[in-house]
C-alpha cells in the first residue's frame, strides 16, 4: 500500500515540477542587450531577464522609473528591438529644457543618467503622452545613433514586450 502512495507522490511532484515550468516560460524570457544605450544601468554584450506582460498587465505594471523591452516596427516586414526607461505615462506632459528633463513642469530626478551621458544643450518640445502611450528614453542621452520617444514619439502598449527584472 505504500508504494502506491509513494509512486503518486512522485508523479505528482514530476506534474508540479513541469506546471511550474511552464509558467516561468510563459512569464519569462531572455533578451541581450545590443547597444550603449542604456548605460550604466545596462550594458552592451549584457543579456537580461525580461517579465513578459501582455497589454493589459503592461498598463498596469509598468511604471515611470521601470525598465521596458519594447518593439518597433520598421516598415511591414522588420522590428527592431530596444530597452529604454519609462519617463512619463500616459496623460503627462514632457519636455527636456538644457538637458533636463521636465514631467508635468516639474524636473525629473534622474540618479540613473550620469552627468557624462547628458546632453546639456537637448531640447524637445513638450508632448502630452497620449493614451495607452508611454515616453521612454534611453539612460545614455549622448549616443545619438540610438533612439527612443525623443526621436520616434511615444511607445504604444502594445508594443511593450516586458519589464526588466533585475534593474
Amino acid at each position: 500500500m505504500m508504494w502506491i502512495i509513494e509512486k503518486y507522490l512522485k508523479y505528482l511532484s514530476i506534474f508540479v515540477a513541469l506546471w511550474a515550468g511552464l509558467i516561468l516560460y510563459r512569464n519569462f524570457s531572455c533578451a541581450k542587450v545590443f547597444s550603449n544605450g542604456m548605460v550604466p544601468t545596462l550594458t552592451d554584450e549584457e543579456f537580461q531577464a525580461i517579465y513578459n506582460y501582455n497589454e493589459r498587465e503592461v498598463r498596469q505594471k509598468v511604471k515611470t522609473g521601470d525598465i521596458v523591452y519594447y518593439r518597433r516596427a520598421i516598415g511591414t516586414e522588420r522590428n527592431e528591438y530596444y530597452f529604454g526607461r519609462v519617463i512619463a505615462t500616459e496623460g503627462h506632459l514632457v519636455s527636456i529644457m538644457r538637458g533636463e528633463v521636465f514631467v508635468d513642469d516639474k524636473p525629473l530626478p534622474e540618479t540613473y543618467v550620469d552627468k557624462a551621458n547628458r546632453l546639456p544643450a537637448e531640447q524637445f518640445t513638450s508632448i502630452v503622452v497620449p493614451r495607452d502611450h508611454f515616453f521612454i528614453a534611453n539612460d545614455n542621452r549622448a549616443a545619438h545613433h540610438l533612439k527612443d520617444s525623443r526621436s520616434f514619439g511615444p511607445i504604444s502598449v502594445h508594443a511593450i514586450l516586458g519589464k526588466a527584472t533585475n534593474k
